[in-house]
């Protein structure tokens, strides 16, 4: 089990910076429920790179009761970043995002590595696995 608590036959998020030609996540997974959304990242240890939770409808996060610092890309309905926090650290909390739709946690460092900014292009989409399904269909852009 990855650190973003994925089962080996869940769908993959992959997500690709097109703007930089950089991918942020290989295998990375969506929280969509309340339950989902409100667990987020927590109880895990780490992300390792290429792990990634996108968190939708979002536009406000907390790290409370987390152990390690991870990045965040705020982004709109059309996946463009509109705010990103580097590095943030255990026991914070986000402003309100307003224009932001959902919310794409990643490896502390991720935002630097790649040189994601403010208003760069993302592609989010949803890889099929063997069995199971997210709310949205296997292999669509999200």
């Amino acid at each position: 089990m990855a650190a973003t608590g994925k089962r080996e036959n869940d769908p993959a998020l992959i997500v690709t910076n097109e703007t930089r030609g950089e991918q942020l996540v290989a295998r990375g997974s969506v929280a969509r429920s309340m339950w989902t959304r409100g667990k987020g990242l927590l109880g895990t240890n780490s992300l390792e790179p290429g792990d990634g939770l996108l968190i939708e409808p979002c536009q406000s996060i907390h790290s409370f009761w987390m152990r390690y610092p991870f990045d965040a890309l705020f982004l709109d309905r059309g996946s463009r970043v509109v705010h990103l926090i580097s590095r943030m650290r255990p026991n914070r909390i986000s402003r309100h995002v307003f224009a932001a739709r959902s919310v794409l946690e990643l490896p502390a460092g991720t935002i630097e590595a790649t040189g994601t900014q403010r208003g760069d292009q993302l592609r989010c989409v949803v890889q099929p696995a063997a069995r199971g399904r997210l709310d949205g269909a296997a292999g669509d852009a999200l």
